[in-house]
């Protein structure tokens, strides 16, 4: 098929390049999503839209009539020239009130009021083009606690993009996938708690940084582009 789709493909998904997306698995249950052979590029797509999760394909030509087609999720990973690969990603959706540019230093932020748990609040800033905010100075973490005390109003928690899911008291940043080298811990924090993963502002600690449990808290959340 040529670069020119019908409408499915236009309005939906953006051509990335003759490659294919390899994923990291670093956010559980939106990498590889399952495999199947489809008629044409359109009907991969297709299956993309009616399957829960997945926001992006790899299509690779098998015959005149038959295409090879893996759905992913919002996941990230590498992106690997292959001739005879085409990926897509679908495109992506706004934040509501936009990014503001004008908290710190020209970066882009978006808060949302949530509620999600921290791995559907990382997948909603996928579907931004951006990830849960990297925070990596002292001015930096100031100006987004004062942005929060005035956003925040209901919400307690505002998830960032810090954990150490993989590795015990090993903080990874998310978006960058690098270790942490700059920490703003509330009172009392990190707590032992084994359930405690995932890295929040919270109002508890005058939005500075608290441990939570991943999947079972659902508040707000700061994205970054």
């Amino acid at each position: 098929e040529s670069s020119n789709h019908p409408t499915q493909i236009g309005k939906l998904f953006h051509k990335v390049g003759d490659m294919k997306f390899i994923p990291d698995n670093m956010i559980p249950g939106v990498g590889h999503i399952k495999n199947m052979i489809t008629r044409s590029i359109v009907e991969c797509s297709l299956q993309c839209v009616k399957t829960k999760k997945c926001a992006q394909i790899n299509v690779e030509k098998v015959t005149e009539r038959t295409w090879n087609c893996d759905l992913f999720g919002w996941g990230t990973g590498s992106k690997v020239s292959s001739p005879g690969h085409q990926h897509y990603t679908m495109m992506f959706s706004e934040c509501k009130g936009g990014f503001l540019t004008n908290i710190y230093n020209g970066s882009a932020y978006c808060f949302h009021q949530g509620p999600l748990n921290w791995t559907d609040a990382e997948i909603k800033c996928l579907e931004y083009g951006a990830h849960l905010v990297t925070i990596e100075t002292e001015s930096e973490e100031i100006a987004l606690e004062t942005h929060a005390f005035t956003y925040g109003q209901n919400n307690l928690f505002f998830h960032i993009g810090l954990n150490d899911r993989a590795v015990a008291n090993d903080y990874i940043w998310t978006g960058s996938r690098k270790s942490a080298t700059y920490y703003a811990w509330g009172t009392d924090e990190p707590n032992p708690d084994d359930d405690s993963h995932c890295i929040a502002l919270s109002s508890y600690r005058n939005y500075k940084w608290a441990d939570i449990p991943c999947s079972t808290y659902k508040v707000g959340f700061i994205c970054e582009q």
